[in-house]
């Protein structure tokens, strides 16, 4: 094991390492869209983080589940699976996975389309320009089930200019893990261009596992992207894409917190993780004059996942459960934008269509006849949910300049959605065998105005301040759950209610030391109400309303170029969190108790050195980032006893480079921390397990380009 000493030596080294280079550096500026339109960064009046894709690529980040590495208030707690296993939270707030019905609080979009799960849009990273961050409430221009924030991915646009594109190989040593992506862009004519990106990946897994199988939590996904730009004239351009993802992986595994650092899970069945995500989407761009621009964003997914774990996470054959989830849907967004020498607006509509079916089966084992259930060997209950969810929104927002450095920006949303679901369960046990029993039909209709205000004033060219306000919604549900029914003849709870969010932030923005420094800092008091949240009950998840939270926090980013040769960026963020008095989601008042996956403290520091090797076109290149997490509780339900200690991970990458080709060592979790991102108590026999993080990983990296 690396010893933790390691990283504060990496750090030091950095930063004596570019102490006789030049002073000249000034960093670039950040052009990010968080208000659908590009801007610079530092004129959002609200938190914001942008990291470019070569950025992500030198500090080790391969999929958005890595992502917590570019910003402290960012948690990515996972079961390793997709769908209905990952998550995003944002300054301590976001939705637990495993419950199918809820939707997230942290939205998830790829080149401004919805993705309604997150964890449907969390695969490997292979040709994107940026990833951006967008903290608090965003239910003005990004729509519902943005409550706590939005994470945005825009991918690489076809280039109409030249042919263009790279190849990379990496391999990973210690599980025998390779990776192949790549890229291709090509013009077609003088109006159009092609790109398509495609990553491959096949590798062993890095838990072990005493009986069969030998491993898990193994390394098997491709997935392809392929886009088409069109450039009908100067005002009009159209750009389709195609992606297709597959994962078929043993995978995933909990392990035994007691036994978090030996890599060892306990599974009497190999599980199984298999998906296939389908994504069409079509953008039209039309510059209808000088002043106003018509966007339109179509899409059509589909995504269908079949999973097999074992249910009783030991060794024995005591219960498996399979899972086939189907998301099938469509969104419409159109959007008019304009400005003139004072004013920038935007209005337009959004529509969505989806369906969600799932069926569960609990498959009881050989040794169930040693415990007292009322059970016996073979498939016991079949759960048969579906659920369609049809919403639309109207929204407006408009930035008005009051003079040179006032300006004011307010914005409204009325947002209408409509959930009708149902399920039935088959072959209940005790009882007669083949019987249908319809369990639950329930049925949500809300609607529910968001909006924004926020006041922003430059003091110079290079410092902005502001005040914000902005509210959030996220939609009601149903819980997709045998237990929402309750017991056979008895009502249960088959429908959760809204939750809504109200945010307040000031904050400043400011570059300094001739744009040397970029320091941005933000104090955030937030307020939710209905809140809801995931507890498990008997065997099965369900979502309840609760009282409410609060949370009041700091954050400090921002980026520093030292030298020409060196940079870094760094952040830290403060959270006080608390549920309020008088929560129960069913389990006692959790009143002034921490929310869960929120630590207080968190610190991020990201380098990026570069050095010229004698005369020669080579240069040499070292990338890292540092992280730190407090200690914070590891269960959507809050319980304490769930917790995991603090930690620190550094991840690393030391290579050569020219202007084509690149060479590279690197490894991730270098400092081999042992963390328990998700907790839960064994649901047959109440041991405490978790789903943990990736151990220490090193290897090497080749990368052609052209």
């Amino acid at each position: 094991m690396i010893n933790k000493r390691f990283s504060r030596t990496i750090i030091a080294a950095i930063f004596c390492s570019g102490g006789t280079a030049s002073f000249a550096a000034q960093l670039e500026e950040v052009v990010v869209t968080a208000q659908k339109r590009a801007q610079s960064m530092q004129d959002v009046p609200f938190s914001v983080v942008a990291v470019s894709g070569e950025t992500l690529r030198n500090t080790g980040v391969t999929d958005l589940m890595n992502l917590q590495t570019i910003s402290p208030s960012l948690m990515t707690p996972s079961t390793g699976s997709a769908g209905e296993g990952a998550s995003f939270r944002l300054r301590g707030f976001g939705s637990p996975p495993f419950q199918l019905g809820i939707e997230p609080a942290v939205a998830t979009f790829v080149d401004d389309v919805y993705r309604s799960r997150s964890g449907i849009a969390v695969n490997d990273l292979v040709d994107i320009d940026r990833i951006e961050v967008l903290k608090g409430p965003q239910g003005t221009l990004f729509g519902k089930n943005t409550t706590a924030g939005v994470v945005h991915v825009i991918t690489n646009r076809p280039n109409l200019e030249e042919v263009e594109g790279f190849i990379e190989l990496e391999y990973e040593t210690e599980y025998e893990q390779t990776r192949a992506r790549g890229m291709f862009n090509a013009p077609v004519g003088d109006r159009s261009a092609l790109r398509v990106s495609a990553m491959w990946g096949d590798g062993d897994g890095w838990l072990e596992n005493p009986g069969p199988p030998d491993d898990s939590n193994d390394l098997n996904r491709y997935n392809i992207n392929a886009q088409w730009l069109f450039v009908a004239s100067d005002s009009l351009d159209i750009r389709l894409t195609g992606y297709y993802g597959n994962i078929d992986e043993i995978c995933c595994s909990a392990v035994v917190v007691s036994e978090l650092g030996d890599l060892v899970t306990h599974d009497s069945t190999e599980p199984e993780n298999n998906s296939d995500d389908y994504l069409y989407s079509a953008e039209i761009n039309w510059d209808i004059n000088d002043a106003v621009k018509l966007t339109s964003i179509t899409s059509y997914q589909d995504y269908e996942l079949d999973t097999l774990v074992d249910g009783d996470f030991i060794e024995a054959d005591f219960l498996d459960i399979a899972t086939s989830i189907e998301i099938e849907g469509w969104t419409q967004e159109l959007r008019f934008s304009g400005s003139t020498e004072s004013l920038e607006w935007t209005v337009g509509g959004f529509y969505s269509d989806d369906d969600i079916d799932r069926e569960r089966q609990f498959i009881w084992g050989s040794m169930i006849g040693l415990t007292p259930l009322p059970v016996v060997p073979g498939v016991g209950v079949v759960d048969i949910t579906s659920q369609d969810n049809t919403s639309w929104s109207i929204f407006g927002q408009a930035t008005y300049s009051i003079t040179e450095r006032l300006a004011v920006t307010a914005g409204l949303r009325y947002n209408d959605e409509e959930k009708d679901g149902s399920g039935k369960f088959l072959q209940p046990q005790p009882g007669p065998p083949g019987v249908v029993n319809p369990f639950f039909d329930a049925n949500v209709d809300e609607d529910e105005p968001t909006g924004m205000f926020s006041v922003q004033y430059d003091w110079t060219d290079d410092i902005m301040t502001y005040a914000t306000y902005q509210h959030g919604y996220k939609a009601g549900g149903i819980n997709l759950s045998r237990e929402a029914a309750g017991p056979i003849g008895e009502p249960g709870e088959p429908t959760f209610t809204d939750e809504t969010v109200d945010n307040y932030e000031i904050g400043a923005k400011m570059e300094l030391w001739d744009q040397r420094l970029r320091l941005n800092v933000a104090l955030f008091h937030t307020e939710y109400d209905d809140l809801q949240n995931q507890i498990l009950v008997g065997q099965f998840f369900i979502v309840r309303n609760g009282e409410g939270a609060e949370i009041d926090g700091v954050e400090v980013e921002g980026a520093l170029a030292i030298t020409d040769n060196l940079s870094l960026n760094f952040g830290a963020a403060y959270l006080d969190t608390s549920f309020d008095d008088g929560t129960d989601f069913g389990m006692g008042d959790v009143g002034g108790q921490d929310l869960p996956w929120a630590p207080e403290t968190s610190a991020s520091l990201g380098w990026d050195y570069v050095r010229g090797l004698g005369g020669s076109e080579l240069e040499l290149f070292f990338a890292g980032n540092f992280l730190y997490k407090d200690d914070y509780i590891a269960n959507s339900s809050g319980d304490p006893s769930f917790s995991q200690d603090s930690y620190e991970t550094l991840a690393a990458t030391l290579g050569v480079r020219n202007d084509r080709w690149s060479g590279s060592v690197w490894c991730r979790n270098c400092t081999d921390e042992d963390v328990a991102e998700v907790q839960f108590g064994n649901p047959l026999f109440g041991t405490p397990l978790a789903y943990r993080n990736r151990p220490l990983e090193y290897g090497v990296t080749v990368r052609f380009s052209f």
